[in-house]
């Protein structure tokens, strides 16, 4: 099975710049995993890692940060199958729906909080980095994990 793990074996000589984000962002995700899993321990791991929203610290820490998160997104440039600009950013498989971020108004923590959340299970299991999409997938996870980082530490999480 080619996964993560094999990913990163087959691209270690290789990981520097937006690679070395990749990597940065799963050991990036494992400490908010165990933050928000001592922080919220009764509800299941999606729930948990969005309720970070309501916490006032992090609301106001994102609003300084917005503008600057959504412009960085918005460059990525990212395009659908049919090469058209891409309308929203992922789609969860499971339930069928559109997870967006930016588009039609949506920018709220949570909104942010979704679309990292589903860049991370796109990730981890198995729909980024190995499909013709690579380049923007890598995008996707280094902006993930530079906003997600900065938010984290800014307000004081991590």
């Amino acid at each position: 099975m080619y996964g993560p793990l094999q990913w990163y074996r087959d691209n270690i000589h290789i990981v520097e710049d937006e690679y070395s984000k990749v990597v940065e962002f799963i050991f990036l995700w494992q400490e908010y995993n165990y933050y928000y899993h001592h922080e919220f321990p009764d509800i299941g791991d999606c729930r948990a890692a969005l309720n970070l929203y309501k916490k006032q610290v992090a609301l106001e820490y994102y609003e300084t940060i917005k503008d600057e998160c959504i412009n960085a997104f918005m460059r990525i440039q990212s395009r659908d199958k049919n090469n058209n600009p891409r309308t929203y950013l992922c789609k969860d498989s499971r339930f069928q729906r559109k997870v967006e971020y930016n588009v039609n108004g949506h920018d709220t923590l949570r909104d942010f909080l979704s679309v990292v959340y589903q860049i991370r299970n796109n990730f981890l299991h198995g729909e980024k980095l190995w499909n013709e999409n690579k380049e923007i997938d890598i995008k996707l996870i280094s902006w993930a994990k530079d906003y997600l980082e900065k938010l984290l530490n800014g307000s004081g999480i991590l």
